[in-house]
């Protein structure tokens, strides 16, 4: 899907990396947050239009390819041997991969997010800035001059007599 907006990559990095995005999330549906100290949990809904097809795509693994297709030949078959069984999961092994971040992919085509009043605002907003060009400064007005304060009177003798 050459214009795909929403997606899943998982593969290896030492371990097991994982990265998401969605173009059009439903708010108030993304959960992100600890099950216990070790386990993590991240879940959404990305609006899709109704009839749209996930494209799962699998790279064929540095050693022992010959094992993957192995395996989805079986998978295949499993899959034809339960395919009046809606909800039956092919299941298959995948050798998880060093370096390999994007091992396996999935992605989807969300619909379009819907423009928002604001958004909507801050767009003509730009438009109209690029045709007028910025707003000129507004003078400042000087602050007040304060009188100066005064001296207080000297006490004793007065300044110039001596004695």
């Amino acid at each position: 899907m050459a214009d795909d907006s929403g997606g899943v990559d998982v593969g290896g990095d030492g371990s097991v990396a994982w990265k998401v995005w969605a173009g059009n999330t439903r708010k108030g549906s993304v959960v992100s947050r600890w099950v216990t100290p070790y386990q993590y949990v991240d879940s959404g809904v990305d609006e899709t239009p109704e009839g749209q097809n996930f494209d799962i795509g699998l790279k064929i693994p540095r050693e022992n390819g010959e094992a993957l297709a192995r395996a989805l030949a079986e998978a295949a078959k499993d899959a034809e041997a339960h395919a009046k069984e809606p909800g039956y999961r092919v299941r298959f092994a995948l050798v998880i991969e060093p370096k390999n971040e994007d091992q396996i992919t999935i992605r989807w085509q969300s619909t379009p997010a819907p423009e928002t009043k604001l958004g909507l605002l801050a767009t003509l907003k730009k438009k109209l800035m690029k045709k007028k060009g910025p707003k000129p400064a507004a003078k400042k007005k000087a602050a007040p001059k304060k009188p100066a304060p005064k001296k207080p009177a000297s006490k004793g003798k007065k300044a110039g007599r001596r004695r």
